[in-house]
């Protein structure tokens, strides 16, 4: 019953609550877009800052979902019997370590992806 309560219900609301934020975020950001480009024309600089945006958004979420997928499986398979398999303690334990390897490697993809920046000069 602990198990229920401190795992699967928190991790299946979470799971759920980041896919609704994430779908009205990427509605909203796909709206604005599509009006600036019909009153601005095409050539709009914020129009490739908001698909920049909801790209790196994407990645970002892609990231979370990879890392606790485990433990989201875990949590929907302990509804449907209390028997866990050993494979899928294996898959939590990897997923949730990747995390921060899959997050340096969006990080280095965004980092890569911006313009470089202008030294300042003092005078």
């Amino acid at each position: 019953m602990s198990n229920f309560l401190f795992n699967t219900i928190p991790i299946i609301v979470i799971t759920g609550v980041n896919c609704v934020v994430y779908l009205l975020t990427w509605k909203r950001i796909r709206d604005q877009a599509r009006e600036v480009k019909q009153t601005m024309g095409i050539e709009n600089c914020r129009l490739r800052t908001s698909s920049r945006a909801a790209r790196n958004m994407s990645m970002f979420v892609a990231a979370f979902f990879a890392q606790w997928s485990g433990v989201a499986v875990h949590a929907v398979w302990g509804l449907v019997t209390p028997h866990i398999h050993m494979v899928l303690y294996f898959l939590i334990v990897f997923f949730a370590n990747i995390g921060g390897l899959l997050n340096l490697i969006v990080f280095l993809i965004i980092r890569k992806s911006q313009p470089p920046r202008r030294a300042r000069t003092t005078a």
